[in-house]
């Protein structure tokens, strides 16, 4: 409709129609404002196979042991000084640099940078490397979901991923073993906050045994359930591995949980595991883990030692 320009010609109820229809705030005219589209929140990036250069605060777990470990039957005498699990923390990381393909590993003062030249034979869980400088030795395996078209997981994993890094001094005669558990984390806004969730799980893991003649690393296979109930809050984990069963509950706090094992296995000292959520609602999961064993009589009267045994690992799994 054109409103007229000469307004004083018309009386007031013809005025007040007129305006009505002219528009103006509730007339036929207006236009209402369209309500604004809300934003999806993104799902976190998928952290492997790497397509860029990325770091990570993993969760560890740690042991260090002076001396050296039986080759075959013999030259044991390596005495384990430390184990222990942390949570992702400044102090360590492991990053990659994609354009010169070059991993670099740090813990404290502890450090090393490998990369393709210094690719080894790769195991059947993925790459291998190592490099040695001086009296420092490093060894740096990784699963293979890492890297495209490496050794596929044997759980197909997209957020979280580990490695297992040594670091030797021959001149100290100190070796640390650490486990690096790391990826995408959940974050506590996407955490889901009622409901249950069952994980398919792998285990990757080792024992230290000294006090044994002689003292040796043995690479052990293992199985693992894993159960999450968000609406109270609370971790449950059944590790079977060394021929026991090693039973673990745990609280949820924001993405990350935490707990301790109880177990039947006469020589069970002590466990605990530390670890959280990965990736768009808790899709996958990880803990580091540590197992302490003491036999007082190894060799049934037979010898005068006592015996330590200590299960270091990884446990990674996604929901089913």
């Amino acid at each position: 409709m054109k409103c007229p320009t000469s307004w004083a010609r018309l009386s007031l109820p013809a005025l007040c129609l007129l305006l009505s229809a002219c528009g103006g705030s509730g007339g036929i005219n207006a236009t209402p404002t369209p309500s604004p589209t809300p934003t999806p929140t993104p799902a976190p990036t998928p952290a492997f196979p790497f397509a860029a250069s990325a770091s990570f605060q993993p969760v560890t777990g740690t042991s260090v042991y002076m001396g050296q470990l039986a080759s075959g039957l013999s030259g044991g005498n390596a005495t384990v000084s430390s184990t222990s699990i942390a949570a992702s923390s400044a102090d360590t990381t492991i990053a990659y640099d994609a354009p010169s393909a070059t991993y670099t590993v740090k813990s404290g003062s502890e450090m090393a940078s490998l990369g393709t030249a210094d690719r080894g034979s790769d195991s059947s869980t993925g790459p291998v490397y190592s490099k040695t400088a001086g009296t420092i030795s490093d060894t740096l395996a990784l699963l293979g979901n890492v890297q495209s078209g490496s050794v596929a997981p044997p759980i197909a994993l997209t957020y979280t991923s580990y490695g297992q890094w040594t670091h030797s001094d021959s001149a100290s005669g100190r070796t640390t073993i650490r486990y690096l558990l790391f990826g995408r984390p959940t974050g506590a806004s996407d955490m889901p906050k009622t409901g249950t969730a069952s994980y398919q799980t792998i285990v990757s893991a080792y024992k230290l045994e000294t006090g044994f003649v002689p003292s040796q690393m043995t690479n052990l296979s293992g199985t693992a359930t894993f159960q999450a109930n968000f609406g109270n809050g609370t971790v449950g984990t059944t590790l079977s591995i060394a021929n026991g069963t090693f039973d673990g509950t745990g609280n949820i706090s924001g993405d990350t949980f935490a707990g301790a094992f109880t177990s039947s296995v006469p020589t069970f000292v002590a466990g605990s595991f530390t670890g959280g959520f990965f990736g768009p609602s808790a899709k996958e999961m990880g803990y580091a883990f540590r197992i302490t064993q003491h036999n007082s009589d190894p060799y049934a009267g037979a010898g005068p030692s006592a015996a330590d045994t200590y299960i270091s690992g990884v446990v990674l799994g996604v929901k089913n």
